[in-house]
């Protein structure tokens, strides 16, 4: 048996080792699972310094909006969102994702991501 402390104010409850050997193996599945994610998260672009302009990529958009890239390349077709072409690739500008994102929230009442 081992004893386990679950809080300043509370006295150790005995727990077979078995099942406490169980729990700590899940706490460690646990925490090397967010680990993986915390080594593969992407990172979130920086906030606009100084007012400078600033593009973004489709996929840094989408994930701003909160929508997938093929629902954004539909608004960007149907010119909802304006963009840039820097050869085969399109740039966003943030204001432009900003100003989208409040013009949708407004017509939606606020109840949709965009």
């Amino acid at each position: 048996m081992t004893g386990v402390a679950f809080g300043p104010d509370r006295p150790p409850v005995s727990v077979p080792e078995s099942e406490f050997d169980a729990v700590r193996a899940a706490l460690h599945a646990a925490l090397a699972r967010l680990d993986e994610l915390a080594a593969n998260a992407r990172p979130v672009p920086p906030p606009n310094p100084a007012g400078a302009p600033v593009l973004l990529t489709v996929e840094e958009a989408a994930n701003l909006l909160r929508i997938s890239r093929t629902v954004l390349y539909d608004l960007l077709g149907d010119g909802e969102i304006p963009a840039v072409r820097i050869g085969r690739l399109r740039r966003l500008r943030l204001a432009d994702v900003e100003t989208f994102a409040a013009r949708r929230a407004g017509a939606d009442g606020g109840n949709r991501a965009a």
